[in-house]
């Protein structure tokens, strides 16, 4: 398929796109004067405001690849002593693959739900558009690691490894390791335990079992997955489930 993006210049683009999920959250409150009957009020505003505060705390707490963004479209009108009945923002969730951006778009709509739980509002979200990664990544800025990058998010469940990634990119083990440290700012094996782990974050979610999820991703032993889940995320892949409940 062919897309179009504005830019300065009129030629084919070859650099890569995340994989993109663009949605519209509408708060419908109720108006009320905010000084002299403000317990009769609903605030959307304060609805999207809690959203979007949501949102940050969990930027934390998502895959180091993934982006968030957001626009204030309306804030229901610009009187101040005016509790207002109506709030919208567009929110863009980008990840380097497609079923990453949906995990992620689901735990934004909660977050969504439970600020209107918490300000007695209700909201409905708008699709606007989805788009899946473009062939290619274009994250570092260096050649080479962006290609090693995207192998290892294509091929996390195999066995993966500095000799094999030297001989597929014609570089060095040594070269691999000193530009991945550069770059990406922490070694090729940790970066592949760390992928596997978010992947099997996603898995877990989908009521996958946690010895199953580990063998999907790529980890030999549940030894080891526990080991990296636990250094990843600060805790064990059996609290995570529990969490989930």
């Amino acid at each position: 398929a062919f897309c179009w993006h504005p830019g300065e210049v009129n030629s084919a683009a070859t650099e890569s796109t995340m994989a993109n999920i663009q949605i519209r959250y509408r708060f419908y409150g109720k108006a009320s004067h905010a000084a002299s009957s403000p317990e009769l009020g609903r605030s959307a505003l304060d609805a999207l405001e809690l959203m979007n505060i949501g949102v940050q705390f969990l930027r934390e707490h998502v895959p180091s690849l993934t982006r968030i963004h957001y626009a204030i479209t309306d804030t229901g009108g610009f009187a101040p002593a005016t509790v207002q009945p109506y709030a919208e923002a567009m929110y863009l969730m980008r990840a380097p693959a497609l079923p990453e951006v949906r995990d992620l778009y689901r735990r934004v709509n909660l977050i969504a739900e439970g600020a209107a739980m918490m300000t007695e509002t209700t909201v409905k979200a708008e699709f606007i558009k989805a788009i899946v990664r473009a062939v290619g990544w274009n994250f570092t800025g260096n050649e080479i690691v962006d290609g090693i990058m995207e192998y290892i998010n294509e091929h996390y469940s195999e066995k993966i490894g500095l000799a094999a990634l030297s001989e597929m990119f014609f570089v060095t083990p040594g070269h691999i390791a000193r530009l991945f440290k550069k770059y990406v700012g922490e070694s090729v094996v940790s970066y592949i335990n760390r992928i596997r782990v978010e992947k099997s974050e996603v898995l877990l979610r989908d009521g996958v079992s946690v010895k199953d999820a580990a063998e999907k991703v790529g980890f030999e032993s549940l030894n080891n997955y526990y080991k990296y889940f636990k250094m990843h995320t600060g805790e064990t892949p059996a609290n995570f489930v529990k969490r989930l409940k």
